[in-house]
């Protein structure tokens, strides 16, 4: 089937019809080897009621933002239930051309400082999933294409963004050539299908890592070191007791084995719930003059956000 005019418009157009190495389209209509597929988000479990493919190995690709994150959550589900190897897959864009950066990324920012990210990522989003975490600098399209072939993928899953003045940015400007070339299944996902992204749920930092009152500030330091972060909740029974912060540590240098982080935390803590928007968020923490706060959901600790993922989502 041939379109003309806006790759995009094109694909939302023909978006019901499946490309399947398992055979024809579910309309019936016989369809090219190797298989090319698009499918929407919002569309996906329908179509795998129909097709029930199987995928052992996923490449997801990512560019640290909410949209990417969100595809990759639904990379997470589809590797769980096939029992798939996830490969995460962030490409830094050289050169770098007007459009072409990835958002909310430091393009300065060296290869080993990314993947480091991408293993944090990786662990957040991808627990207890076999997986493997790749960078690669190049245009976004053909280093998709070329790490889909190396590692044998038979599926490629991307975001999709919707449009803000530029036609082309990243991933979502890429998906018509990924779409396109590639020789697997293709798989966007719509910003929709994981929520709004002008939310504290959407850019916080999920399951992030607690204390306990009776831990020393010394395994705090050590907490805050290996995940290089400024603060940690506080959390007892399940439920948020007080927040210490790398302030509190430094004014204890020298007596970390010796002191509870209880006798140091902040008891009156400042939280957020995950349907907070960002500006609220944001105008809060500048407020209260603290750079980051718990999201609390049903009592629990799910997240955290900071001044810098509030920022970066003002900046989008």
């Amino acid at each position: 089937m041939a379109r003309s005019g806006d790759p995009e418009r094109a694909f939302g157009g023909a978006e019901r019809f499946i490309d399947s190495p398992h055979g024809a389209g579910r309309d019936g209509f016989s369809l090219p080897r190797p298989a090319r597929a698009l499918w929407h988000g919002a569309r996906l479990q329908r179509e795998l009621q129909i097709m029930d493919p199987v995928f052992r190995r996923i490449l997801s690709a990512v560019d640290f933002d909410p949209n990417s994150l969100g595809a990759l959550d639904f990379a997470a589900k589809l590797a769980r239930h096939n029992h798939a190897r996830v490969f995460l897959l962030h490409v830094i864009p050289t050169p770098l051309e007007p459009g072409n950066v990835p958002p909310y990324t430091d393009v300065y920012l060296g290869e080993e400082n990314r993947a480091q990210e991408l293993s944090r990522i990786a662990r957040r989003h991808l627990e207890k999933i076999e997986h493997e975490v790749m960078v690669r600098s190049g245009d976004p399209a053909t280093c998709i294409l070329d790490a889909a072939e190396e590692v044998s993928a038979e599926l490629i899953v991307l975001a999709a963004y919707r449009s803000t003045g530029h036609p082309r940015r990243f991933i979502g400007s890429v998906a018509a050539t990924i779409v396109g070339e590639a020789q697997c299944a293709v798989l966007t996902v719509r910003p929709s299908w994981h929520g709004a992204i002008d939310t504290v749920g959407a850019q916080m930092t999920k399951d992030p890592v607690t204390i306990g009152p009776q831990a020393t500030l010394a395994e705090a330091y050590e907490a805050m070191k290996r995940g290089r972060f400024h603060m940690i909740p506080v959390v007892e029974n399940d439920r948020l007791v007080g927040l210490v912060t790398d302030r509190d540590v430094r004014s204890r240098i020298g007596e970390l084995e010796q002191t509870l982080v209880r006798s140091v935390m902040a008891e009156a803590v400042i939280t957020v719930t995950p349907g907070t928007s960002i500006r609220q968020a944001a105008r809060t923490m500048v407020e209260c003059e603290i750079g980051g706060m718990p999201v609390i959901e049903n009592g629990r600790v799910i997240g955290v956000i900071t001044t810098t993922d509030a920022l970066k989502a003002l900046l989008r």
